[in-house]
């Protein structure tokens, strides 16, 4: 009987002196990419969308937001993408507090990627935010044509 105590408080030591994981390591764990930036326009002039990258081109569509989603005051965004399935799950939060998700249509999973790092702050424009390159040289690039597959968060500017 003085065994189990003894190996309950040999537990208990044990668990006290782990260290607790972070965010990321939970993320990285469980394949979780992010990307935070902030967008410096007028909030309501543009649209933040996430594209699919197909054969080296601009594909399908699979978020799209609203202009009156982005509030004054609060540039921020916040994209995360993670498995699903087969494919991929993509999540977009604006700092006011909008979040809007969506899947992708790809036929499993990337063999390997790579991410360009996304600015701290962008404008009108597209960024490749990860991608499995075409052929066997892995190397970054922002130019969508050296994609096989990917993602892709583009900020389109829209008419008040």
């Amino acid at each position: 009987m003085k065994t189990v105590p003894i190996a309950l408080l040999a537990l208990l030591a044990f668990t006290l002196k782990a260290k607790a994981i972070t965010a990321d390591d939970l993320a990285f764990y469980l394949g979780i990419s992010s990307w935070k930036t902030s967008v410096f326009l007028e909030a309501g002039t543009y649209v933040p969308e996430i594209y699919e990258i197909r054969d080296g081109k601009v594909d399908r569509k699979i978020l799209d937001g609203m202009k009156e989603w982005a509030v004054k005051g609060a540039p921020g965004l916040t994209i995360m993408l993670g498995p699903e399935g087969q494919g991929y799950r993509v999540v977009l939060a604006y700092q006011g507090g909008t979040t809007v998700g969506g899947s992708s249509t790809f036929e499993g999973r990337f063999g390997s990627a790579v991410s360009p790092t996304l600015p701290e702050k962008i404008r009108e424009g597209e960024y490749v935010l990860i991608g499995e390159p075409k052929g066997r040289i892995m190397r970054v690039s922002d130019d969508i044509s050296d994609y096989k597959r990917g993602f892709l968060l583009r900020i389109r500017l829209v008419k008040e």
